[in-house]
């Protein structure tokens, strides 16, 4: 007989980094929101984002953000 288990993940939650404004890769399109440390927004699609560094470099690879 087998014992079947749920796999639990931990997510933790991801912060916005005011010093992803400098970087090259998010300048001129990423825009922190106010009073929500966990969003960011791309003022060239204007779509709110998950904050997290990962979430932001695959947007900005995107098809919709060239």
């Amino acid at each position: 007989m087998k014992i079947l288990t749920l796999s639990h993940t931990i997510h933790r939650p991801k912060f916005f980094s005011d010093d992803w404004l400098k970087c090259v890769e998010f300048k001129g399109w990423l825009q922190k929101v106010p009073n929500n440390g966990h969003k960011a927004h791309c003022t060239a699609c204007k779509v709110l984002l998950n904050s997290g560094k990962s979430d932001l470099l695959k947007h900005v690879a995107g098809k919709k953000n060239i």
